[in-house]
């Protein structure tokens, strides 16, 4: 995040391939050195391309084998969203010898892939929970605190809306999780998921 943040920083105070965009228009900013950045650009740009291509792909990698199941799927699919937008390109070079169409595919697949990781991890728990029925086997308390947490409460909220204490609290919510098949992973929000079976159910 924080070196995209800088690239995006540095290519808008000194945007060395701005003339090659074919824009007519000048540049809003008018930052000194934007010679001195070109010199540089001319001789780091290809090496740092090749060398961003494989960090994020060798980051990726480490991830998906350390990865859990859901998380593994969802790295699995962004790989595969990445394949196909390189297909896409490839053919359009050499069928059509334009890369338009690997352009236009390259915001469009991560989207549907973010969009299938959603659906396939939350339909896979609300699933799950329904199948074992985990909503049925939750106490009247528990129902009452899962209500609550659907309203967007706390637990500190939800003891005081409940006159209990934190401590009362935090195991019933933690049983919740239990009850509705949702271990403790950091790639979840298991708060937002018990939700999602509860609108489900």
């Amino acid at each position: 995040m924080t070196i995209a943040f800088c690239c995006s920083l540095l290519s808008a105070l000194w945007p060395v391939e701005y003339a090659a965009a074919g824009i007519d228009l000048p540049h809003p900013f008018r930052v000194g050195g934007l010679g001195a950045a070109r010199d540089i650009w001319n001789v780091t740009a290809h090496t740092a391309y090749a060398l961003f291509q494989v960090a994020w792909v060798v980051g990726v990698t480490a991830r998906w084998r350390r990865a859990n199941g859901v998380l593994r799927d969802q790295l699995a699919l962004l790989g595969a969203a990445v394949g196909l937008t390189t297909v896409a390109l490839l053919v359009g070079l050499m069928v059509w010898h334009s890369p338009r169409l690997g352009l236009v595919m390259t915001p469009l697949v991560p989207v549907a892939a973010g969009w299938i990781m959603i659906r396939l991890s939350l339909t896979r728990v609300i699933e799950k929970t329904r199948a074992s029925g985990g909503l049925a086997g939750l106490s009247p308390r528990e129902n009452d605190v899962l209500d609550l947490i659907a309203q967007g409460l706390s637990n500190k909220a939800i003891s005081e809306q409940l006159h209990l204490s934190i401590k009362t609290v935090e195991p019933v919510v933690s049983s919740i999780f239990t009850k509705l098949q949702l271990p403790a992973d950091a790639t979840i929000n298991r708060r937002v998921l018990a939700v999602l079976a509860l609108l489900g159910d």
